[in-house]
């Protein structure tokens, strides 16, 4: 999209979620503010999942910001925002123009003019982001925005305190825009785990559960599949009692499976009886915990193993009766 004068994307609805499109500007001109931008009332909006390939064909032009936050309560999460190497630079990356919260989290920012992550008032909170190759500040932070200490630069410049990267080594391909975190560079498992806000990265992959850290940036490893074989025997009939706690165990459960990736996690599998009310399964342990409500006998349950943190195949592990 060429622009003066305008943005690519103009947001002016509140509670408004711009989710999983790609945005390329390839020519920002005659004071033209950039790719995706929140106006008011566009308050309490949300950006993510979003590719913005951005330039600034004129050097002396305050054009060209990625995505850019003019109300309170924006969220930017798990966004690769770059400049164009082949036709110029962006403007800022990421920025934050208004004097409400913003909250900036799980961001890949690479190749601004200016700075690639920046506020200019106002407050909230910006974590896990990996912003580098930007020809002033990585980071540059006015008001009460506070930095989680998880954010990653290349030089650590501006105001910034956390990972030093290098392109070269942390990341799997910058050269063609891959910008995965490499499994033994310094982005991966040293983020914070912000699954109380949001669980997933930019494709769409399902991150880490608490306590266990996230990769900082907008994208998590996610490792080689793995198989998990149920390989028996069945456990046979597993009694409690109403209104007593119980915690039974499965007998060798881990021995009951084949497959790689232990520890497992278990659940009750697609298709399974339900338990009896008062009752679940322990991830962990695989055990049937809980205080049952209801007498009764219950049929064709059936428990599944996963291995963690990726697994493609589940197995039976038992039927009660």
């Amino acid at each position: 999209h060429t622009t003066s004068n305008s943005n690519v994307l103009a947001v002016r609805q509140p509670y408004t979620l711009i989710q999983g499109i790609t945005v390329r500007l390839v020519d920002a001109t005659g004071g033209a503010l950039g790719a995706i931008e929140f106006l008011p009332p566009s308050d309490n909006s949300t950006v993510d999942k979003c590719i913005v390939i951005n330039r600034n064909a004129n050097p002396g032009d305050a054009g060209g910001r990625g995505i850019e936050f003019n109300e309170p309560g924006g969220t930017a999460t798990n966004n690769l925002v770059i400049g164009d190497d082949d036709a110029g630079l962006a403007f800022h990356g990421i920025e934050v123009a208004n004097t409400g919260p913003a909250f900036i989290y799980n961001n890949t920012v690479r190749g601004a003019k200016f700075e690639g992550i920046y506020t200019t008032q106002g407050s909230g909170g910006i974590d896990n982001n990996v912003s580098f190759e930007n020809e002033r500040d990585d980071y540059r932070f006015n008001g009460a925005v506070s930095s989680g200490g998880n954010n990653a630069s290349q030089d650590l410049t501006g105001d910034i305190t956390g990972v030093s990267v290098d392109d070269d080594v942390d990341f799997v391909a910058p050269s063609t825009n891959n910008y995965n975190p490499t499994e033994t560079g310094k982005l991966a498992n040293v983020g914070a785990n912000l699954s109380a806000t949001f669980t997933d990265d930019i494709t769409g992959f399902i991150r880490p559960s608490l306590p266990d850290p996230w990769e900082i940036g907008a994208y998590e490893i996610q490792g080689a599949a793995v198989e998990v074989e149920f390989i028996g025997p069945n456990v046979p009939q597993l009694d409690g009692t109403v209104g007593v706690s119980m915690d039974l165990p499965v007998p060798d459960i881990d021995s009951r499976f084949s497959g790689t990736g232990a520890p497992f996690r278990y659940s009750l599998a697609p298709g399974s009886a339900a338990l009896p009310a008062g009752l679940s399964v322990d991830p962990t342990t695989g055990n049937i915990v809980g205080t049952p409500t209801v007498d009764g006998t219950t049929n064709g349950v059936i428990v599944q193993a996963d291995s963690t943190p990726t697994a493609e195949a589940t197995a039976v592990l038992a039927r009660m009766t």
